[in-house]
C-alpha cells in the first residue's frame, strides 16, 4: 500500500520443467558391438516385441511471468490497471530409444519397413503478454463494472540445424530464424449488480464479457517438424 487508497502489487513466477525418456532401452542389453535392436510389430495380433518403435522426446521448458497491478480504491469507486508478461522457451530433442528401423510382420512374414530419421532438435520461443483496465462504480443499490483487456501472443523459431542421423548420414538442414503466429486481441468486460432490497443479502447480477480460449501449443502452430524419411 502506498496510501490508504492506492495499492501496488507485483508478482513474479519462475518455472523450469524438464521431461525426458531414457536415451537407451533399460530392459535389454544392447550388443557390445553397437548393434541396436529393431522393433517388430505383428500385424495379426498388434503385438510389438524386441524393441521400442516410438520416437521419444526430451524437453526443457523454462517459463518467466512477471505481473503488475495498480489499484485505486475509494468508498464507491474502484479503479484497477495492470499488465502481465509471459516468456517461454522450449528445447526439445526427438530420438529413438532403440534402432530407428522397425519391421511389420503379418503372421511372421515381413511386409513393411519403417526408417525414422532421428535424432533431431527444435527450439521454440513464445511470448504471451496482456494489459487491462477496469473500473467499478457503486451508486445507491447498483454497482456497475466495465473493463477492457488487450492480449498479445507471439511464437517464433530461433535459427536451428538438423544434422545427420543413422539412416540419413548426409542430412544437414539449416533453418533460419522464422516468425510464427502473432496475434493481437481486445476483449471488453461489463457487469451490473443490483441490491434488490437494500439489505445486502439478495442481489441480481448480470455480465457481458468476452474471453480468449487458451491458444498455446499445439493449436497455435508452435510445432515445426524436422524432415524424416519413411
Amino acid at each position: 500500500p502506498v496510501t490508504n487508497r492506492l495499492l501496488l502489487e507485483f508478482r513474479f513466477m519462475k518455472r523450469d520443467s524438464q521431461s525426458t525418456r531414457p536415451l537407451t532401452n533399460i530392459y535389454f542389453t544392447h550388443d557390445p558391438r553397437g548393434v541396436l535392436l529393431n522393433s517388430v510389430t505383428e500385424q495379426a495380433t498388434g503385438l510389438n516385441y524386441r524393441a521400442s518403435n516410438t520416437t521419444a522426446t526430451s524437453s526443457k521448458n523454462p517459463v518467466r511471468q512477471p505481473k503488475f497491478t495498480l489499484s485505486y480504491i475509494t468508498g464507491s469507486h474502484d479503479l484497477k490497471v495492470g499488465f502481465n508478461l509471459g516468456y517461454q522457451h522450449q528445447d526439445q530433442k526427438a530420438y529413438s530409444i532403440d534402432s530407428p528401423i522397425s519391421f511389420r510382420f503379418n503372421n511372421g512374414v515381413p511386409n513393411q519397413l519403417t526408417m525414422l530419421a532421428t535424432p533431431w532438435r527444435t527450439f521454440i520461443d513464445e511470448q504471451d503478454h496482456g494489459m487491462f483496465v477496469q473500473d467499478r462504480w457503486s451508486m445507491g443499490r447498483a454497482t456497475l463494472t466495465g473493463g477492457l483487456r488487450y492480449d498479445y501472443f507471439h511464437v517464433s523459431f530461433p535459427a536451428q540445424t538438423v544434422g545427420p542421423s543413422l539412416v540419413a548420414p548426409g542430412r544437414k538442414f539449416d533453418f533460419p530464424e522464422t516468425e510464427g503466429v502473432k496475434w493481437h486481441d481486445l476483449q471488453p468486460r461489463a457487469g451490473l449488480a443490483y441490491d434488490l432490497f437494500g439489505d445486502g443479502k439478495t442481489a441480481l447480477k448480470g455480465d457481458l464479457n468476452q474471453y480468449l480460449v487458451f491458444y498455446g501449443s499445439p493449436s497455435a502452430g508452435r510445432t515445426r517438424t524436422a524432415p524424416a524419411s519413411t
